[in-house]
């Protein structure tokens, strides 16, 4: 069982498992302390004002007479731990007067509701979404290690709200994840720091933990010896992280001559590790270990691995973490910021609250605080754009800006694409307007000038008095220019007018220079490459099969870029179009709109089949993932079901698929794939054969029909190179050989040979 499966089994079974912690949580926390006198009898000697027993009446003193029926000494939760939980029914002796108390949760649903079961419950539902996110984008050692680590200790919230009630599932989840979360955390860290070749401690160390974690667990779940269970756990608990913030600790010596990306990546994990953790081990784990009581509850302490998902959702959507493409729009990403602010200040507002109050006065409370987050979020927004030029720099502003403008970069293929990254670049950080681009010859011996707009040539005048070079800026009133780049005899020059008549200042200066030093480095690798594909092209013959070859493989990644493409965008789209007008369909109850809606909902699920066909057909996602034979066998299906001609695709076992690389299975599928588009369009075949084997090294392709043949010099055109002879020539940059045998009325035989190096 390989990792990819093994990790799916365990988001499934994850999930399961937490459905069933949240359904035993329904029960509620009781939290009535007992114990025994000299004669037997139990009585209340505390109570936990989130439990039941506070908020109904039970009082310090009072005589427990029955649970659930039964003699308080046959209830095995009171006997053993001194308290009352999971229990139906209570009666109790109070001032002389025996009472009876049903104990449902409807009495303190808005008390423990929050703390017990929904904060964790929608703790898992992000460690889920940042684990899908990460499993469906990004499969390497680290995120894989990363998913365990954040399922897990998102299942241990449950299992520690649960274990509150001393249920034993609970218990053992909670023990569970308080031994492996940290080790799991600090294996995440060695593989993902691995993978950036900045590893500084030794794989031994995580054997060793992870050893003494589940030693610890036995003896503290199957209790072969007598030991206090808390004590022992908490500090294991408080061992662990010594260890792990001493490894941790020691990496930023490794780390100084290190990517400052890196290292800001980095410093992020290990702060937010700190906040998360800090609360609960200083306030909690260690004085309960050494004073006998923790200093704050453990429902707050815990409140703040919060933090955690929100910090590595944040360095994802930054690519700081990983090179994965996610898409927040502000509406989107400031609602999600002020749901968990608010979540947080309800929930701590809550519990250092002293008075009880109703369900619905939270409600109003989180309604309103989520309300003002989210308006201060976008007046935030207003303010920044109103008086940064004016009132302050942020020093860091600029610094994204170079961040978010150079991994734009990494994803761009041409100039064009280039210069508008530049352009939005400058109208959103500087609120310019009237961005354009112009060439001017470098020796001024063209008027480059005349197709300027009309508010530039005044400046384009001054230009002309003064030495150009990249980065160099001018400035005039509130205009600007600044060549980014070269190519040929001219300068690549912006031209621009801020909003607001000023000049710019000297952080934005430095900033704007900077910002075109990088333009102009990436303007002149686009120029050279588009400059080398135009002479390849030109230089293009038979015997350049190696440029046939380069052309091949680069269509290839293009193909792969543009399905992404269009299922990541237009196909999404249209999904989102369908349940849109599936909505509104629901909503109508006009039979004539309802069934035009209902023809148009039919077109839109023809369109999403077809755009889905079409994306397999120019990447195939089987090539890659199943290989050839299985991506073979699907065109087979799909063209015997979309044509009038019966196909057979037989495969010798002499084909060994695992010896080849990609390039040769893709050339093999392209000529496999062109034929068959061929005999659809053109053969009128009634029975289509492909055979595919290995022959002295060599694979052999062989393509026959019975179809209406062709005249051989129809193929000599070369103004098409994407049917037959451009398949021809593909073949040949490979070093192979294909041969034509067809005359009109007797089909079509193609045999195909490609040496195997």
């Amino acid at each position: 069982m390989n990792k990819n499966t093994l990790l799916s089994l365990f988001i499934f079974f994850s999930i399961i498992y937490a459905v069933y912690l949240t359904q035993l949580n329904t029960d509620p926390y009781i939290g009535i302390y007992v114990t025994d006198n000299d004669h037997g009898d139990f009585y209340v000697t505390a109570l936990h004002d989130l439990g039941w027993g506070w908020h109904n009446g039970i009082q310090h003193g009072d005589l427990i007479v029955l649970i659930d029926g039964e003699q308080p000494e046959h209830n095995h939760i009171v006997t053993t731990h001194g308290r009352i939980e999971q229990v139906k029914t209570l009666t109790v002796n109070q001032n002389g007067t025996d009472m009876t108390f049903q104990i449902d949760y409807s009495s303190v649903l808005a008390q423990q509701g929050i703390i017990y079961f929904l904060i964790p419950f929608l703790y898992f539902l992000m460690s889920l979404l940042l684990s899908l996110t990460l499993y469906k984008n990004y499969k390497n050692n680290s995120s894989l290690t990363l998913i365990y680590f954040m399922l897990v200790l998102a299942i241990g919230y449950i299992g520690f709200s649960l274990s509150m009630k001393l249920s034993s599932v609970g218990l053992i989840t909670g023990d569970f994840t308080l031994l492996t979360a940290p080790i799991l955390f600090l294996h995440f860290i060695y593989h993902f720091m691995k993978e950036k070749g900045a590893i500084w401690f030794s794989k031994n160390v995580l054997y060793i933990l992870y050893g003494i974690a589940m030693i610890v667990f036995f003896l503290v779940t199957f209790e072969p010896i007598d030991l206090p269970i808390k004590e022992v756990l908490l500090i294991t608990f408080v061992c662990f992280l010594t260890v792990i913030g001493i490894c941790l600790t020691k990496s930023f010596i490794v780390l100084k001559n290190k990517n400052n990306l890196l290292k800001t990546t980095y410093s992020w994990i290990f702060k937010t590790l700190v906040i998360a953790i800090a609360p609960y081990t200083l306030l909690y784990a260690i004085p309960h270990i050494v004073l006998g009581s923790a200093l704050i509850r453990g429902e707050i302490a815990i409140l703040f691995i919060f933090t955690l998902p929100i910090c590595f959702l944040f360095l994802l959507t930054t690519g700081r973490l990983y090179l994965i493409r996610i898409h927040i729009k502000q509406f989107t990403y400031y609602a999600i910021l002020s749901f968990v602010f608010t979540l947080f200040i309800c929930g701590l507002y809550y519990a250092l609250s002293e008075e009880p109050f109703q369900i619905t006065t939270l409600g109003i409370f989180f309604v309103f605080t989520f309300l003002f987050t989210f308006s201060s979020f976008f007046f935030k927004n207003y303010l920044d754009r109103l008086l940064r030029s004016s009132l302050f720099v942020e020093r860091d502003y600029y610094q994204k800006s170079i961040y978010r403008f150079s991994e734009a970069l990494k994803h761009e293929n041409s100039v064009d694409g280039v210069l508008k990254d530049f352009q939005r670049e400058v109208t959103d950080v500087l609120s310019a307007n009237h961005l354009d681009f112009y060439p001017i010859d470098k020796y001024r011996k063209e008027n480059d000038d005349k197709d300027l707009n009309e508010s530039y040539q005044k400046l384009s005048r001054k230009l002309q008095r003064s030495t150009l070079r990249i980065g160099k800026i001018t400035l005039l009133g509130s205009t600007f220019s600044i060549p980014i780049g070269e190519k040929d005899e001219h300068y690549i020059v912006l031209f621009a007018t801020l909003n607001n008549v000023r000049n710019l200042n000297v952080e934005e200066q430095d900033w704007l220079s900077t910002l075109a030093y990088h333009a102009s480095v990436s303007l002149e690798n686009m120029i050279k490459i588009e400059d080398l594909l135009t002479q390849l092209k030109k230089n293009q013959s038979s015997d350049s099969h190696w440029i046939n070859r380069l052309i091949f493989k680069w269509s290839e990644e293009e193909r792969k870029k543009l399905a992404n493409d269009i299922h990541d965008s237009f196909l999404q789209d249209i999904i989102i179009l369908k349940r849109k007008m599936e909505d509104v369909k629901s909503k109508t109850k006009e039979a004539e709109v309802t069934e035009q809606l209902f023809e148009m909902n039919e077109d839109i699920e023809d369109i999403i089949f077809q755009m889905r066909e079409t994306c397999q057909e120019i990447a195939p996602p089987l090539l890659i993932e199943f290989g050839l034979k299985a991506t073979l066998t699907e065109l087979q299906n799909k063209f015997n079901l979309r044509s009038n001609s019966l196909l057979s695709i037989q495969i010798d076992d002499s084909f060994d698929e695992q010896a080849l690389n990609l390039d040769y299975k893709r050339i093999l599928f392209r000529t496999v794939q062109e034929l068959l588009n061929n005999a659809a369009k053109h053969s009128r075949a009634s029975e289509v054969r492909v055979t595919l084997g290995v022959n002295n090294h060599h694979l052999e392709l062989a393509y026959v029909d019975n179809g209406i043949g062709m005249k051989l010099i129809n193929m000599r055109s070369t103004e098409n190179k994407m049917g037959l002879v451009g398949m021809k020539e593909r073949i040949q940059s490979f070093n192979g050989t294909v041969t034509f045998n067809s005359e009109p009325g007797k089909g079509l035989t193609v045999i195909a040979n490609i040496p195997i190096k």
